[in-house]
C-alpha cells in the first residue's frame, strides 16, 4: 500500500487535475491524503452571490469522499486568491510538516498565470528540497488541468500518462459536488471541457481517458 499526498491551491483543483488518479488508487488500497492551501469564501465573475468558506468546504468534504480520500487537510483557511500575501517560509513550513509523515507519492500542481498556483508551486518545490536520508517521496510529478494552453512557461518533466477509463464517471461525480466553481461550456472548467480533456489525453496514450503527469523525480530504492 501506498501513501500519497495531492497538494492543491484551491478546492476542486485537486479533482480536475488528478479525480480520476484518486479514484482509481483507492480502489487498488493505497491512502491519499488531500491538502488544499486556500479555501475561503469568494465571489467569482460567473456567480451572482459569493461562494461561502463553509459551503466549499462542505463540497471539498462531498468530492473527496465520493473518491474515496483518507485524509483531508486545509492550509490556510480563508485565503483563496490570497496565498501570495503569506510569506513563503510560512507555506514552505506547513508543507515540511505534511511531509514529516513520509509519503511514497506526492502530486502538485505546474506553475500557471494563476498566483496562487504560483506560490503553491514555488512552496511545494522548496519543501521537496533534497534533506538526506529517507525522508523525500520515491515520486513526485505536476498535475494539469484545461487551462495547459495558456501558460507562461513550458511544463518540464517526463510524461507519466494513468488510464482512468474505469474512473472517469466518478472523477465527473466529484467534480459535480463543486457546485460554486462550475462553469458553462466551453470554458476550461465546465464538466464537458474536463471530460473532453481527460478523453484527449485518452487518445494520446490508447485508452478511453487518461490523466497526464509530468514526472518530476522518481526514485527506485534497493
Amino acid at each position: 500500500m501506498a501513501d500519497i499526498l495531492v497538494l492543491a491551491p484551491h478546492a476542486d483543483d485537486e479533482v480536475i487535475g488528478c479525480g480520476g488518479m484518486m479514484a482509481r488508487r483507492t480502489a487498488e488500497g493505497d491512502r491519499v491524503h488531500v491538502a488544499v492551501f486556500g479555501v475561503g469564501g469568494i465571489q467569482h465573475r460567473h456567480l451572482e452571490h459569493e461562494a461561502t468558506a463553509v459551503a466549499r468546504l462542505d463540497e471539498f468534504k462531498r468530492a473527496t469522499e465520493i473518491l474515496g480520500v483518507a485524509e483531508t487537510t486545509v492550509l490556510f483557511e480563508g485565503m483563496d486568491m490570497r496565498l501570495d500575501t503569506i510569506p513563503q517560509v510560512e507555506i514552505v513550513s506547513k508543507i515540511d510538516d505534511l511531509l514529516e509523515s513520509k509519503y511514497d507519492e506526492v502530486y502538485f500542481p505546474y506553475s500557471s498565470f494563476n498566483h496562487d498556483h504560483q506560490t503553491v508551486f514555488d512552496a511545494v518545490f522548496s519543501a521537496l528540497r533534497m534533506k538526506g536520508g529517507d525522508q523525500a517521496p520515491l515520486l513526485s510529478a505536476l498535475y494539469e488541468y484545461p487551462e495547459v494552453g495558456w501558460n507562461p512557461t513550458e511544463i518540464r518533466g517526463g510524461k507519466m500518462y494513468v488510464d482512468i477509463s474505469d474512473q472517469l464517471e466518478q472523477k465527473m461525480r466529484a467534480l459535480s459536488a463543486y457546485e460554486s466553481q462550475m462553469r458553462s461550456h466551453p470554458h476550461p472548467r465546465s464538466p464537458e471541457s474536463v471530460r473532453l480533456f481527460a478523453q484527449m489525453r485518452g487518445v494520446e496514450a490508447g485508452f478511453a481517458a487518461a490523466e497526464l503527469f509530468y514526472l518530476q523525480k522518481m526514485v527506485i530504492p534497493a
